[in-house]
């Protein structure tokens, strides 16, 4: 013998159709939806625009603090040399 667990949903009224439209307003909803893609489309430019710029400012950024680490290196390179001339 089963039991029922918990309380039993009975539909007792028929779903709500949604209301039909008409050939203008569906070409209406269909306008409203193209300019909500294309209001989108337009946020997602700016935002990979914003990215390129800032991975731009970033990779020059980078290549700058390159050359200052390089010639840094270089620099004390040019000391060792110096410092063991001198003493050999």
């Amino acid at each position: 013998m089963s039991e029922t667990k918990g309380p039993v949903l009975v539909a007792t009224a028929e779903p709500t159709a949604a209301p039909k439209l008409n050939a203008i307003q569906l070409i209406e909803q269909e306008l409203r939806a193209f300019i909500q893609q294309r209001e989108q489309a337009v946020a997602n430019v700016h935002a990979v625009e914003g990215a390129i710029q800032a991975s731009q400012r970033l990779l020059q950024v980078l290549r700058s603090e390159a050359g200052k680490a390089e010639a840094a290196v270089e620099t004390g390179a040019a000391k060792v040399v110096e410092l063991a001339k001198e003493i050999l």
